[in-house]
């Protein structure tokens, strides 16, 4: 067991009546070398009307969102501004992505699996132990960095009993 699996199974519990949803944002270092500027990679997204599924830890141990919607800093509105005037997340230049946060077979971890439906359904999964109690949010280490080449990158991700689906 460990703070994450805890909090986990509070949002397993509440999604027996609601319909979670999941905001998430990440953040990736730059891979320039010394000398040389460029912002890492963040992003940021969220979905609605998550399901309870079936996980590695039995029935009803995972929560699936099918339709996540996904933003990235460096999709930029007016790319002929400079970079501090720039404005990033440009919204027509979201992915889609599924998410499946599961209790892994032991117990002792969360498992999360994302499928990038914007990108030929290439898969990846990480576990964690993490979580901080303040902020009440899982916290993925070690995560795929946005972009050819890109260093891992970490990940906090919250859910909410919304009991909403589809768009607002």
């Amino acid at each position: 067991m460990s703070a994450a699996t805890d909090y986990f199974k509070a949002q397993l519990e509440q999604a027996t009546k609601y319909a979670p949803a999941v905001t998430f944002a990440a953040c990736g270092r730059s891979i320039l070398p010394p000398g040389q500027f460029a912002p890492g990679v963040a992003s940021f997204g969220w979905g609605f009307g998550g399901s309870l599924a079936n996980g590695p830890g039995g029935n009803g141990t995972a929560i699936a969102f099918n339709d996540v919607h996904q933003w990235f800093s460096d999709r930029l509105v007016n790319t002929q501004a400079n970079l501090s005037e720039a404005q990033a997340f440009n919204a027509a230049a979201k992915d889609n992505v599924g998410m499946t946060f599961a209790l892994a077979t032991d117990q002792n971890s969360v498992v999360l699996s994302v499928v990038l439906h914007s990108w030929g359904n290439a898969q990846w999964q990480v576990g964690t132990e993490d979580f901080d109690g303040a902020s009440q949010q899982l916290i993925f280490s070690g995560i795929p960095g946005a972009g050819a080449g890109a260093p891992p990158a970490m990940m906090l991700t919250s859910f909410s009993p919304a009991n909403v689906e589809g768009e607002l």
